[in-house]
């Protein structure tokens, strides 16, 4: 009776978990520049139920960049060089989560507008018109939008940023485990801890 409860407990758990890998999380983020001011939003979302949302920059951010001092830690070569090479011998496996990662990454919307201006014109004109000849295609053909608006009297590089993706983690999940599986891997992992 006991063993039958566990055994079901465990079952859902685990049903828990899967669907957790086989529902899409949303990856929401907004960014905006202009001049010196920098905002935007990042939120997480799973079925609509936000998990996670931040303002960028966070209030907490400023304050640790006022009252933290920076602590020079020693440099060794001989460590990383180490870690230089376990990332070497992990490489296959690495660039196996990054496929899985791609594959599992399905872009909704991705918006693009800049205000671009240097100090000549002549070279704001030459630049703009390089970058025109790239975002008007890609805007044409894919769901990008993509735009740069020329500012010929000021110096300028001002503009917002908008991506909205959805992120199945279940063959991500898959490959993290293949990969630390892996002796290098796991080395690389303990060498980064400790870096």
């Amino acid at each position: 009776m006991i063993l039958t409860v566990i055994g079901v407990i465990i079952l859902i758990l685990a049903l828990i978990l899967l669907s957790f890998l086989l529902i899409p999380f949303q990856i929401y983020l907004e960014l905006h520049k202009i001049g010196t001011n920098f905002k935007g939003n990042f939120a997480l979302r799973c079925i609509g139920i936000k998990i996670f949302q931040r303002e960028i920059p966070s209030a907490e951010e400023k304050e640790e960049k006022e009252e933290k001092k920076e602590e020079k830690k020693k440099f060794d070569l001989q460590q990383i060089l180490r870690i230089l090479n376990l990332f070497l011998e992990s490489w296959p496996y690495l660039v196996n989560i990054l496929q899985a990662f791609i594959k599992s990454l399905s872009l909704e919307k991705l918006s693009v507008h800049m205000t671009l201006g240097f100090e000549s014109p002549a070279d704001t004109a030459m630049i703009t018109g390089y970058l025109w000849s790239f975002t008007y295609p890609v805007s044409a053909l894919t769901s990008i939008e993509a735009s740069v608006t020329p500012d010929f009297n000021n110096r300028v590089l001002d503009g917002d940023l908008e991506i909205d993706v959805k992120l199945k983690l279940f063959w991500i999940a898959v490959e993290v485990i293949r990969a630390i599986t892996k002796k290098p891997v796991r080395k690389l992992i303990q060498e980064l801890r400790s870096f």
